[in-house]
């Protein structure tokens, strides 16, 4: 359903989920629920909680990244302490990203808006490389030229380029066992007025 509705952030949830409230800022990002939140300050832990395949994520503009190749989001309204620890006294976004399958799968998926130069390109694929290892690969781009004219600066705002990569190995040699090691990186850049 989340790539029906064409979700291409987090922030994307706030238009339909009821008192979620997301916001894209400068040194931090807001992340509230029930009106609850830290505020934007970069230094501040949040007060609803990001975890990413059971890993936490303190600060809030880690979650820009993440929003990729994702299976299901989970979201818990009130304190959810007793599942998620301290740090999340407000509630807490539970996001599970794709793992290989048993068979070979992948999908791409493209936007772009003419009049903005708005943009988005995001590819996965994975599937088994042995009997016992499976792989899955999922990068992303996007970004945007800006829609106001800063006339200090000659230029479009906001101009924002974001891009990530996830790899994921899942190895399972008998039973009930398994082992997976993920890696992945992102980078954002954001230019506003001067």
């Amino acid at each position: 359903i989340i790539q029906n509705r064409n979700f291409q952030s987090l922030f994307d949830l706030s238009y339909t989920v009821p008192a979620m409230h997301l916001t894209e800022s400068g040194p931090s990002d807001e992340i509230r629920l029930r009106g609850i939140g830290s505020g934007n300050n970069g230094s501040f832990e949040q007060s609803v909680g990001t975890f990413v395949d059971g890993i936490y994520h303190g600060r809030a503009r880690m979650s820009r990244a993440m929003f990729l190749d994702r299976e299901r989001i989970e979201i818990l309204k009130g304190p959810q302490s007793t599942y998620f620890g301290n740090n999340a006294i407000a509630g807490a976004l539970n996001l599970t990203t794709r793992r290989p399958g048993e068979e070979l799968e992948g999908y791409v998926s493209a936007l772009y808006e003419a009049n903005h130069g708005e943009y988005a390109l995001e590819a996965a694929a994975g599937g088994p490389l042995s009997a016992t290892l499976g792989a899955r690969i999922a990068l992303r781009t996007s970004g945007m030229e800006g829609f106001l004219t800063d006339v200090s600066a000659a230029e479009d705002v906001p101009n924002t380029e974001d891009s990530a990569g996830r790899i994921v190995f899942v190895w399972k040699p008998a039973g009930n066992f398994d082992a997976t090691l993920k890696l992945e990186a992102g980078s954002g850049d954001t230019s506003e007025f001067r």
